[in-house]
């Protein structure tokens, strides 16, 4: 399946959204990403957040440097964010992956954090339909040059053996 211009540009617009807000320090991602079987996340990556970025998400007080390199997924210490963006720039497309009996399987968490990226004036007109996107997932919408955040997303946890697969998905995805 081929995806459309717009799909793209909020592939990128997400990677870019999210660049102010980390260390910009040991993050690494990709697009079009295979988290697991029949998963391929339009935009996935690990990276460390600039300390109140992580404590609005998190909710934690964070203690960890944040201009040092911390992907070192062995220590015990400190551990970088999982992160997950979905771009849906029609309503069937958004139905298809979120509704029960849709196909799509993005009712359970895969990273730590995940985002729905949509265009701009989706969310109000596509309301009803995005109360079936779980409440782990936030919401991004197209806005001005950049994304707005319409709804933040839970932060989930992860085993240490989900987030060694993500980790690796990443590092060794080509």
């Amino acid at each position: 399946m081929s995806v459309s211009a717009k799909h793209i540009a909020l592939q990128n617009r997400s990677l870019v959204w999210l660049l102010n807000k980390t260390t910009q320090r040991g993050i690494r991602g990709g697009l079009e990403i295979p988290l697991n079987v029949g998963y391929v996340a339009d935009a996935a990556c690990v990276c460390d957040f600039k300390r109140s970025i992580e404590e609005r998400y998190t909710g934690k007080r964070t203690d960890h440097n944040p201009t040092r390199h911390n992907l070192d997924i062995k220590s015990g210490t400190h551990r970088s964010n999982a992160l997950v963006f979905e771009i849906k720039v029609d309503l069937p497309d958004l139905l298809a992956t979120f509704t029960k009996g849709g196909g799509g399987n993005r009712s359970f968490p895969v990273g730590n954090l995940h985002w729905l990226v949509i265009p701009r004036g989706r969310y109000e007109l596509w309301g009803n339909s995005l109360r079936g996107v779980p409440d782990f997932w936030g919401i991004l919408e197209e806005s001005g040059k950049g994304l707005a955040e319409r709804r933040k997303p839970r932060y989930m946890g992860m085993g240490d053996a989900s987030y060694h697969k993500f980790c690796a998905s990443i590092l060794w995805y080509q």
